[in-house]
């Protein structure tokens, strides 16, 4: 693995950085995920994914290039947002990752990393207000 992005200067989150705080009406948020890219060993079709919650991990996923400098897939913001936004319960979709494989300070920046991931994000609700009737 790479160098995972620096997010302490992240306001979303607020001063104690944890999922119930950041993400109050939320029981669980399960992610389902299959990495292709450099650094990942998928041994055939339909191998290779991976599950796990979003309580456990974080809202970033770490990307697997060992080369990557500054990055992963920030699920929590890119895709988790916005799903509370929405109310939705299920999202599919594919992310690139944003790092690079430049020096590790970012003086010399490299190529950009080619890993990605396609995801199933499945979020379950505390309360979920029914919507009015018209």
């Amino acid at each position: 693995m790479g160098e995972p992005m620096d997010r302490s200067g992240r306001v979303f989150l607020g001063s104690s950085k944890k999922f119930e705080d950041a993400y109050p009406d939320i029981e669980d948020a399960i992610l389902v995920w299959r990495e292709t890219g450099e650094g990942v060993y998928n041994f055939g079709p339909g191998t290779g994914k991976r599950k796990a919650s979003l309580k456990q991990i974080g809202g970033l996923l770490h990307c697997s290039n060992p080369r990557c400098r500054r990055g992963g897939y920030e699920i929590d913001v890119n895709i988790l947002m916005d799903m509370t936004i929405e109310k939705q319960t299920e999202k599919n979709g594919s992310m690139r990752c944003p790092g690079d494989e430049g020096s590790p300070k970012g003086r010399r920046p490299g190529r950009r990393c080619l890993n990605k991931i396609d995801y199933t994000l499945t979020v379950k609700y505390r309360n979920i207000e029914s919507p009015p009737k018209p």
